[in-house]
């Protein structure tokens, strides 16, 4: 579709809080050589204009909140030229002992520096599909009888981790959307095919997503990722996701993303029809119109 992916807007996020770290008094939080690193451990973004190369861009981020134990964070990925937000994160960041990842507290410096940074984000910029809030739950469903499929796995290597040996917060959303394709198939065709007008060449768009780090995963663990259609129609097709280690079956990335069919001669989003609903529904797929 000629824009980037969400992968980018993840991996720009990532240098933003590294950058951000510095103003608020942990200049070196992100290196092994820190004594006290950050954890962006729950994320809500919104993907709101498609930035293409070569557009230049900035960031701007601010705090909603912070006390010793968090700092919730907004970002705003911005177009350098005219201010147009591309993308919008909503983050909830902990500091960690770098050495062991055990929780720790900010300190009075930080708590005192990041006063400078407040902000209000605008409404139409905070999340609008999910939730900002708790997970609804933590524990590992039974995959196979909540039907869910699998549609990657693998393992963390240093090109998917952080300076620290960390899972890198850009990988949940990497690894579903490689196999996206794959588990919208289906659900593509069916709306595709009901549609109000012909449609020739079909595709797909992210718009929103949030993620929950329940445990972090580390350079050399095994992963696999399982994925269901949680609901479609009318305009929005939410999935969610569960990022585990396979041999252990522990849980490490809760993902709930927001999705559209999309026309790519219209450069529209198709809307789940009636008839098509009935025929979701028909193989499994809660879906409305």
């Amino acid at each position: 579709m000629g824009h980037m992916n969400t992968q980018f807007y993840f991996h720009r996020l990532a240098e933003g809080i590294g950058h951000f770290a510095g103003l608020i008094g942990m200049p070196c939080a992100l290196s092994p050589d820190s004594k006290v690193t950050l954890n962006c451990h729950r994320q809500n973004a919104r993907f709101i204009r498609e930035a293409r190369i070569p557009s230049p861009l900035k960031m701007k981020m601010g705090v909603v909140s912070i006390s010793h134990e968090e700092l919730t964070a907004f970002a705003a990925l911005l177009s350098a030229e005219d201010g147009t937000v591309m993308a919008s994160f909503l983050c909830r960041i902990n500091p960690a002992i770098t050495a062991t990842n055990e929780a720790t507290v900010f300190s009075a410096a930080t708590l005192e520096l990041a006063q400078q940074y407040n902000c209000l984000p605008e409404e139409r910029f905070l999340p609008r599909s999910f939730e900002a809030g708790d997970p609804a739950r933590v524990d590992l469903p039974d995959l196979d009888a909540e039907n869910f499929h699998l549609i990657a796995s693998g393992s963390f290597l240093t090109s998917s981790c952080d300076g620290l040996g960390k899972m890198r917060i850009d990988q949940p959303v990497s690894r579903l959307s490689d196999g996206m394709t794959v588990l919208m198939a289906e659900i593509r065709h069916i709306v595709v095919e009901h549609a109000a007008n012909p449609v020739t060449r079909v595709g797909g768009a992210m718009l929103e997503a949030k993620f929950d780090i329940l445990k972090w995963a580390k350079l050399g663990d095994a992963f696999e990722l399982w994925s269901k259609i949680a609901h479609a129609g009318p305009k929005l097709v939410q999935v969610e996701s569960w990022l585990i280690n396979p041999h252990t079956q522990t849980p490490f990335v809760l993902l709930k993303t927001a999705s559209v069919v999309f026309d790519l001669d219209a450069r529209a989003i198709i809307s789940v029809s009636e008839n098509a609903a009935g025929e979701l529904q028909k193989v499994g797929i809660p879906a409305s119109f």
